[in-house]
């Protein structure tokens, strides 16, 4: 996920001709319709909480990987519009392949959805909230 989504980590650790190459095949097998793949994006792990008012240590369940493909848009910058395409295609196969959890996800975090609309100004940003809004009415009602 970090390779089709973070253009820096690809520079960091290569250089700039794997720019291209890398979010194309990493993103091609992400949406392959892999089952092993699917579980493992939406597999939550525990997260040890510290509740500051009764400073008792309490686990949240959190999906480190939906978690890192949304790090994507969390920026005030301009998107790279390939990446940014890269994400989307990631995005909606996942909100295809397990829709409750997929809108569950993004709706649970005002912040999320902030950025979400921040970048709507890209095509493949707005073709995702489209398709997120359509989803939410059928997932979760018209509330």
């Amino acid at each position: 996920i970090e390779y089709s989504t973070n253009e820096e980590s690809i520079i960091v650790r290569y250089d700039k001709e794997k720019l291209r190459k890398y979010p194309f095949v990493c993103c091609e097998i992400i949406t392959s319709n892999t089952n092993e793949i699917n579980q493992e994006v939406f597999r939550k792990f525990d997260q040890a909480n510290v509740d500051n008012d009764e400073s008792q240590n309490t686990k949240q369940q959190n999906y480190q990987h939906l978690e890192l493909l949304f790090q994507m848009i969390n920026t005030r910058e301009q998107l790279n519009p390939v990446m940014a395409g890269y994400f989307s295609k990631i995005a909606i196969y996942l909100q295809n392949v397990r829709p409750q959890e997929f809108v569950t996800f993004v709706c649970s975090s005002q912040p999320r959805i902030d950025n979400l609309l921040y970048h709507c100004e890209q095509k493949s940003i707005s073709d995702l909230i489209a398709k997120i809004v359509c989803l939410e009415r059928q997932v979760l009602g018209d509330e």
